[in-house]
């Protein structure tokens, strides 16, 4: 009776350090970090693979958004990202109106095993004022009514 039990508690710490070591692999490298405009500027302009990521409603996006932003809704995120975004290790920069939304789909991203996302909270922290005159197809954005937020030029070789 004694090796029975003995076997149970050996079984149940294989078990607990299997569940534990899963649980370590699946935790994204690092958390989300909160960056301003000109980090997210920055890193935009100095990194290819730079997504842009709107978490707000649709309807918010084709009101105005920054260029060059994709359209990626908090409900669908989960649901989405896989598709939208495959790279995992892609820099991400999520935004959404007041910071609430983006830091919950940040959350979500990082949950996702995504590993390299900056939540710049707030569209108003990109910190360039939208440009009036800057209307399809200018932006490269298929909606006719809205207002881009202008990204840097890239440097001319």
């Amino acid at each position: 009776m004694k090796h029975i039990s003995t076997a149970a508690a050996i079984a149940i710490i294989l078990a607990a350090t299997a569940a534990f070591t899963l649980w370590m692999y699946e935790t994204p490298d690092s958390p989300p970090v909160q960056i301003g405009g000109s980090e997210a500027r920055a890193l935009y302009a100095d990194d290819l693979r730079t997504e842009i990521i709107d978490v707000r409603d649709p309807a918010e996006y084709e009101t105005k958004h920054i260029a060059g932003a994709i359209s990626l809704p908090l409900p669908a995120i989960e649901r989405d990202a896989p598709t939208a975004i495959p790279d995992k290790q892609a820099p991400l920069i999520v935004y959404c109106d007041s910071g609430q939304l983006s830091a919950i789909a940040a959350d979500t991203l990082a949950a996702m095993g995504y590993t390299r996302i900056r939540d710049l909270g707030a569209m108003a922290n990109w910190g360039d004022q939208p440009d009036p005159k800057r209307k399809t197809p200018d932006c490269g954005c298929t909606t006719k009514q809205h207002t881009c937020f202008l990204l840097p030029l890239p440097p001319t070789p």
